[in-house]
């Protein structure tokens, strides 16, 4: 019982040791960096996005940090919120949650070739909402 359990300890330390010297997901690694939000494309301007960065690190940390106009004299508020992501060819998935709030949600993002994330949403009367993120 003694072998077995001391033979189970080693097989164990030796799978953490080599997973911890594994490569970052490569997929992961393409993506990763900053982008700045550079263009919306939103018939209703009044609920598009003034300003936004997305955050995506190489261990599949994601942030994104979107201002909106809140108000009719353009008083501006942060919204902040944090994740993880995956890819899968140039699919990238954010599941965030708003700081301060339980619920988390799903955000799909395309890696263009040019090295943008695009983002493709439906506004508040369902009409469709781009967003164009720029690597920093």
């Amino acid at each position: 019982m003694v072998r077995r359990t001391g033979l189970v300890c080693a097989i164990s330390l030796i799978s953490f040791v080599q997973a911890c010297q594994a490569p970052l997901n490569p997929s992961l690694r393409a993506v990763a960096g900053l982008y700045d939000l550079r263009m919306v494309v939103d018939p209703q301007p009044s609920s598009a996005p003034v300003s936004g960065r997305i955050t995506l690190t190489s261990a599949g940390s994601a942030e994104r940090r979107v201002s909106y106009r809140v108000d009719t004299v353009g008083t501006v508020h942060e919204y902040v919120t944090l994740g993880t992501y995956s890819v899968t060819d140039s699919l990238v998935r954010m599941t965030l949650h708003q700081l301060g709030q339980g619920q988390s949600f799903e955000i799909v993002a395309v890696h263009q070739s040019d090295g943008w994330l695009r983002i493709a949403s439906q506004g508040p009367a369902d009409e469709p909402i781009v967003e164009l993120y720029a690597p920093h």
